[in-house]
């Protein structure tokens, strides 16, 4: 009897492993956000996204509060929340420790709500058939293979192009007429200093900071560079995905304590490994802690061209890391701005870069003497010294 009880738990216990590998491996895989507002990704979809139960889409009551049109308001202490269409007058009143809501004031019905990540989940749609709002759904690589956007009527882009930078499968293979991969980027002459030249580029990126910072740039109609490791690019494929879906130039770097010979094959693995997430590979590489720090000089050079690499530093290295109030990093960089003919920033892309980077962009778009380009436009191996 004993051999068969402990026979019976081995089963059990390597069916309850087997479904966490399982699990754990499609948690991995899944890599699309479950949830949209317009053309907004749901800032906290990774704590609290859409779930699926019995065929019912519910998602979290919060949601409706990023609508301009909508009033949302939230009793924690006696589980009811309220929620008020300021257009069409429409409203729904719903007690959750009764599972009842009252619509526009009149009608009483019996509702299905829970609580899940610190947040009231309800019916996607049945709210937005009381609140006037659409709801659509598309096929995903969220966790439940499904992703689902509430709409207003002042989305300008289908759920199917908003999901399109997270699923690596949509971008087509980037070849020549001739048939082969395309490593060169789009060139021009080189750079024009006509008109004061602005570049942005990011380093250590804190993958947490993404979607606000990115959003920032995508709002202003902004390509920017961002350097990645080959543990980088391993470890957030999704967001080189991203990126690149977006227009943006994904580059390279390598960690610190590298030989030029080492750096070398570090961007040439870093490139192969590129090339599975995009289908395309870069020149433009970043040495570590820049030229200077590194120690290069004609010879590294000369090795790093022959390689076939544009090699890229920076003008201004911003202190977004620093500790430093935005203001007073604002403040900097617009007078580096005064300075420099040519201005290329490396941002850090933490908190106080999603706060800087607005007004900085107000500033620039609203100087016509100033030009915001990307580097992958250049041909030349410009080498800026590193500050």
């Amino acid at each position: 009897m004993k051999r068969k009880r402990w026979t019976a738990a081995a089963a059990c216990l390597c069916a309850a492993l087997l479904f966490c590998v399982l699990f754990g491996a499609r948690a991995r895989a899944a890599s699309a956000p479950s949830l949209f507002y317009d053309d907004e990704r749901w800032y906290r979809d990774a704590a609290a996204g859409l779930v699926v139960q019995d065929g019912v889409f519910y998602v979290p009551v919060d949601i409706f509060g990023r609508f301009s049109e909508l009033q949302l308001r939230i009793d924690a202490g006696i589980g009811e929340f309220m929620i008020y269409n300021r257009t069409t007058g429409a409203y729904i009143t719903v007690l959750a420790a009764e599972s009842l809501a009252t619509v526009n004031g009149a009608e009483e019905i019996p509702i299905v709500t829970f609580r899940r990540g610190g947040c009231y989940y309800v019916d996607a749609p049945f709210f937005c058939s009381v609140l006037s709002m659409e709801w659509e759904v598309s096929p995903s690589s969220a966790p439940d293979g499904i992703s689902l956007r509430i709409c207003s009527g002042m989305q300008t882009r289908t759920l199917a192009e908003l999901l399109t930078p997270y699923e690596s499968s949509e971008l087509p293979p980037v070849t020549s007429d001739s048939g082969q991969i395309v490593t060169d980027p789009p060139i021009t002459s080189g750079i024009d200093t006509t008109a004061r030249q602005i570049y942005l580029t990011f380093n250590t990126f804190t993958p947490a900071m993404f979607d606000r910072i990115v959003g920032i740039l995508d709002r202003y109609g902004v390509s920017a560079t961002f350097f990645f490791t080959e543990e980088e690019l391993r470890t957030m494929p999704e967001l080189v995905v991203a990126l690149a879906a977006r227009q943006h130039t994904v580059a390279l770097t390598a960690d610190t304590d590298v030989t030029c010979e080492e750096f070398i094959s570090a961007a040439d693995a870093a490139n192969e490994l590129l090339y599975t997430l995009t289908k395309t590979k870069t020149r433009i590489v970043q040495l570590p802690g820049g030229s200077a720090a590194f120690g290069a000089g004609e010879e590294e050079f000369a090795r790093i061209d022959e390689a076939g690499y544009r090699l890229w530093d920076w003008t201004y290295d911003v202190p977004d890391g620093a500790g430093y109030a935005a203001e007073t990093v604002l403040r900097l960089c617009r007078e580096q701005l005064l300075l420099e003919e040519v201005c290329v920033f490396r941002f850090g892309g933490s908190y106080v870069t999603s706060l800087v980077l607005p007004e900085l962009l107000e500033f620039i778009t609203a100087n016509p003497s100033y030009t915001l380009r990307t580097i992958s436009e250049c041909a030349e191996t410009v080498r800026f010294s590193a500050r």
